[in-house]
């Protein structure tokens, strides 16, 4: 693996993923330019983008590379308001941390993966796993239906 074209493989699927973060936002009249900023730096950028690589070419994975992978992605979730997991109250979400959870939500999950739509992913993943509000499920389910027209 050479570890220069595997980084600008990695940033450009980011630099997609970020753009297309911020399509969504446009939807609902907002904008995320630094959504996964900390994506694009070390330590999370070399951890991640090893694995994704891997993924995308179907290769095998050595299983620390999946743990430093893993690790990366909760250390990613545990410091940005736009992950539950950042939270130690779900219920503390701000409405600008939803909107952007939703444009992640469905940017990550248009028509691949598991869950056909946004909608299904939140109310057959999310939905069990986090504790929103009820107010919040309302602006989440909103928030999805208006991004996805």
């Amino acid at each position: 693996m050479n570890a220069d074209k595997i980084i600008a493989f990695y940033k450009r699927q980011r630099a997609e993923h970020v753009a297309a973060v911020n399509r969504y936002a446009a939807k609902i009249g907002r904008s995320f330019p630094a959504h996964d900023a900390d994506m694009f730096v070390e330590p999370m950028l070399s951890r991640i983008a090893r694995l994704k690589w891997c993924q995308w070419h179907h290769l095998n994975t050595h299983p620390r590379m999946i743990q430093a992978g893993a690790a990366a992605t909760g250390t990613h979730r545990r410091s940005n308001p736009h992950h539950p997991e950042y939270w130690e109250r779900v219920s503390d979400m701000t409405v600008d941390a939803i909107a952007e959870m939703c444009c992640d939500w469905c940017a990550v999950n248009t028509g691949r993966g598991k869950y056909p739509t946004p909608m299904d992913f939140y109310k057959n993943s999310a939905l069990p796993k986090y504790k929103f509000t009820k107010e919040q499920q309302a602006l989440i389910e909103e928030l999805i239906t208006k991004i996805m027209e």
